[in-house]
C-alpha cells in the first residue's frame, strides 16, 4: 500500500516537486547509510573483549581493523553483523573498519556525515585511503578536508585526499614512492559478462610503453591478415596472443609475408585516414578512456568528452582489407594458428551439447552461452573428462576426503556454506558438516560421504570452530545456523535466508 501511494504521488507531482523529492530522498538515504556506519562502530564497541578466549592455534584474537588510534576488536565479530545485514565477511569487516576510522580519526568529516552533508560512501573511501597513516597525520588530513568535504564533488575530494596524504606524512610518502615497484602485477577481474572479462595491470612506465607498441604491432598484423574487427577489438586479440608467444610470432611472420611493406610496428601511415579521434593507431593509453566512479559505479565514459565513432574510423582505415576476415568478429587470430593447450573446467548439459544452444558453467569464470565456449575452444587442444555420477558416489570410513569424493563435493556444493559467504573456490576445504567421530571411538561407518560434506574457507572454518556459531544439517545441502545472539539463518543452494529468532523446546 505504501509503495502504491508513493507511485501515485510521483505520477501527480510537478517537475519542481520531483526535484524536491529527489533531494530529500537522497538526503534520507545518506542519513540511513550514516546510521549503518555508526551501528557498525557500535557493534565493534561491544566486542572489545573475547567471548571465547583460549590458547588453541586458530582461535579468535583481538585485532586492529581500523587505522592507528582505533580500538582493538574481536576478530570474528564481523561474521554476525554481516549475516544480519546481508554482507560478506570482508564487506562487514570493511564497514566496521571505516566506522571506527571515521569516529576516531576523521572526527570533523564524520560530523559532516552525521549531519547529512557528506555522502557516507565518499567518507568511507576517505577513511580507507588514510588507513596507513598514524593518528596525528590522519588528524591533519581531517582538518584539511573538513571545510570542503561537503562542497567538493566526490572525484575532486578523493583527489584532494591523495594530495593531503602526501603532505601529511612526507617521510611515508617518500617510502611509498620507493616501494611503488612492488605494486607491479597483472590481474583478471572475477566478473564475466557475456563471455568477456576485464584485465588490468601495473607496470613500470617503459615496460608499459613497450607492451603498448607490441600490442599495436600485433593488432596491425591481424588487420593485414584480413581481420576486419575494430581497432580496439584487434588490440584485445593481440594482447590475448601474447599468452602464446609462438602464436604471436607466427602471426607477425604471416603478416610480413602477406604484405612486407605494411607489416611494421603499429605507427600510423599517411593513408590511414587518421583524424582528431585518434592521432596514432598504436596509441592504447588509458587516458583515452576513463572510469567515472563519482557515484560508486564503474561505467565507462569518455575521459575528455570525445564522441568519435571508433568503429567507423576503423572501417575507413581498413578499406581494402581482405573480405575473408581471417580473424574478424569473434574469430581467433586467423586460420592455421595453434593457440596451444588450455585448462578449462566447463559444465554443459546434454541438451546444450546436442543442440549447440544453452548455457555452460565455467569454473572460476561463471555462466556463458555455449557459442562463447565454442569460440574459446576453437584452435585449442581439448581433453574430455569422464562424467562423475553424483547419485552413486561411494562412502568412506576415513576422515580424509578421497580425490573422487572431493571432486563430487565440488560439483554438487561449490560454495562456502557459512551465512552470506561469497567464497566459491577449489582452494576452499572439504568439511564434515556433520561432526566426524572416529570409528575407534564409536563412530558409525561411512561418515565421509557426499550428503554429510560441504566446503568452507579457512576463516569461516575458524569462526565455526572457535566462536558461538552453531550449525545443524536437516538434509543434504541444507544447513541451519544459529548466531551467537540467537538469530537463525537458512543456507542452501539458493543462498542465505534470515529466519530471525526461533524459540524451540
Amino acid at each position: 500500500m505504501e509503495n502504491l501511494q508513493w507511485s501515485e504521488r510521483l505520477t501527480e507531482a510537478e517537475p519542481e516537486q520531483l526535484l524536491s523529492l529527489a533531494g530529500a530522498t537522497r538526503r534520507a538515504g545518506n542519513l540511513a547509510d550514516a546510521r549503518l556506519v555508526e551501528l557498525a562502530a557500535g557493534w565493534a564497541d561491544r566486542h572489545g573483549v573475547l567471548a571465547y578466549a583460549c590458547d588453541v592455534v586458530g582461535s579468535e584474537s583481538l585485532v586492529t581493523m581500523g587505522g592507528d588510534g582505533t580500538p582493538l576488536v574481536a576478530e570474528f565479530c564481523p561474521a554476525e553483523l554481516g549475516a544480519a545485514i546481508g554482507l560478506s565477511l570482508a564487506a562487514a569487516r570493511s564497514l566496521i573498519a571505516d566506522g571506527l576510522d571515521l569516529r576516531h580519526r576523521l572526527r570533523l568529516v564524520w560530523a559532516g556525515v552525521q549531519a547529512g552533508d557528506v555522502t557516507p560512501w565518499v567518507a568511507r573511501k576517505v577513511a580507507a585511503k588514510i588507513r596507513g597513516l598514524d593518528a596525528a597525520a590522519a588528524a591533519r588530513v581531517d582538518a584539511y578536508l573538513a571545510p570542503a568535504a561537503a562542497t567538493l564533488s566526490p572525484g575532486r575530494l578523493l583527489r584532494a585526499v591523495d594530495a593531503a596524504v602526501l603532505a601529511a606524512d612526507p617521510d611515508r610518502a617518500e617510502a611509498d614512492a620507493e616501494a611503488a615497484a612492488c605494486r607491479r602485477g597483472f590481474w583478471v577481474a572475477p566478473d564475466v559478462v557475456d563471455g568477456v572479462v576485464d584485465v588490468y595491470g601495473v607496470l613500470d612506465a617503459p615496460d608499459a610503453a613497450a607492451l603498448n607498441t607490441t600490442v599495436a604491432h600485433l593488432a596491425r598484423a591481424l588487420r593485414v591478415l584480413g581481420d576486419t574487427d575494430s581497432h580496439d577489438v584487434r588490440r584485445g586479440k593481440a594482447l590475448a596472443l601474447l599468452a602464446n608467444p609462438s602464436a604471436a610470432l607466427a602471426v607477425l611472420a604471416r603478416a610480413a609475408a602477406a604484405d612486407p611493406t605494411d607489416a611494421r610496428a603499429g605507427a600510423h601511415t599517411a593513408d590511414e585516414g587518421v583524424d582528431d579521434c585518434q592521432a596514432d593507431e598504436g596509441v592504447g593509453w588509458l587516458d583515452r578512456r576513463g572510469y567515472d566512479t563519482t557515484d560508486g559505479s564503474t561505467d565507462e565514459v569518455s575521459s575528455d568528452g570525445d564522441t568519435c565513432d571508433r568503429d567507423a574510423h576503423d572501417a575507413d582505415t581498413d578499406e581494402g582489407a581482405d573480405s575473408t576476415n581471417a580473424g574478424g568478429s569473434g574469430c581467433g587470430p586467423g586460420p592455421g594458428v595453434d593457440l596451444g593447450l588450455a585448462t578449462l573446467y566447463a559444465h554443459v548439459s546434454l541438451e546444450a551439447l546436442e543442440t549447440g544452444q544453452g548455457v555452460a558453467r565455467v569454473e572460476d569464470i561463471g555462466p556463458v552461452v555455449v557459442s562463447v565456449l565454442r569460440r574459446w575452444l576453437r584452435d585449442r587442444q581439448v581433453s574430455v573428462k569422464p562424467v562423475i555420477d553424483l547419485a552413486h558416489m561411494p562412502v568412506y570410513d576415513c576422515y580424509e576426503t578421497p580425490a573422487r569424493l572431493a571432486e563430487a563435493i565440488w560439483l554438487a556444493k561449490p560454495a562456502d556454506y557459512f551465512p552470506c559467504s561469497s567464497l566459491v573456490s577449489r582452494r576452499s576445504d572439504n568439511e564434515h558438516t556433520i561432526p566426524y567421530v572416529p570409528p575407534d571411538r564409536g563412530g558409525p561407518p561411512g561418515q565421509t560421504n557426499l550428503a554429510a560434506m560441504g566446503r568452507m574457507g579457512r576463516h569461516t572454518h575458524r569462526i565455526k570452530t572457535f566462536s558461538g556459531w552453531k550449525v545443524t544439517q536437516p538434509s543434504s545441502g541444507v544447513w541451519i545456523w544459529k548466531a551467537p545472539h540467537g538469530h537463525y539463518y537458512l543456507v542452501d543452494h539458493g543462498g542465505t535466508t534470515p529466519l530471525g529468532k526461533l524459540w524451540t523446546s
